[in-house]
């Protein structure tokens, strides 16, 4: 069993590099194309996913062309994520939906909540509503463990 928790995070994140993120974005169209298919998804939670991803695209390509300011934490951060969202072959593989996608989105909802403040500054910025992508403070260190058989 393997563990996705905020210790192996951060570890990935630090291992980011300007070469990944020129690869995420590379790859920007196949990753809204795969969130796409999430957002026809009658399983609330695999839509939420997929808005959070596109946020996501978003953001890193605001934040690496200098639109939008963002700590080069934060834009590695995204980067590890988007990274995991677009490997087909990770924990689960994403071609046994929905159950494929568990692992996506316990390693996205984990960065979304390690960023969480950049992510409602720039929401707050660019005026777009933090209920579409369910940003709130229920979230607590106990409840961001997540564990992938």
């Amino acid at each position: 069993m393997k563990k996705i928790n905020r210790t192996t995070v951060n570890r990935g994140i630090g291992d980011v590099t300007e070469e990944n993120v020129r690869r995420v974005v590379a790859r920007e169209t196949s990753g809204r194309k795969k969130a796409d298919k999430l957002d026809d998804s009658s399983i609330p939670k695999l839509r939420l996913l997929a808005r959070r991803v596109r946020l996501f695209f978003i953001m890193l390509r605001e934040g690496i062309t200098g639109r939008y300011p963002l700590p080069w934490q934060t834009i590695a951060a995204i980067t590890l994520a988007l990274l995991y969202f677009l490997n087909p072959f990770d924990i689960v593989p994403d071609v046994l939906f929905p159950v494929g996608y568990l692992d996506d989105a316990a390693v996205l909802t984990m960065v979304f909540y390690m960023i969480k403040q950049d992510i409602l500054e720039y929401i707050q910025a660019v005026g777009l509503d933090p209920l579409d992508f369910a940003v709130d403070d229920t979230i607590d260190d106990e409840d961001d463990m997540v564990w992938i058989s």
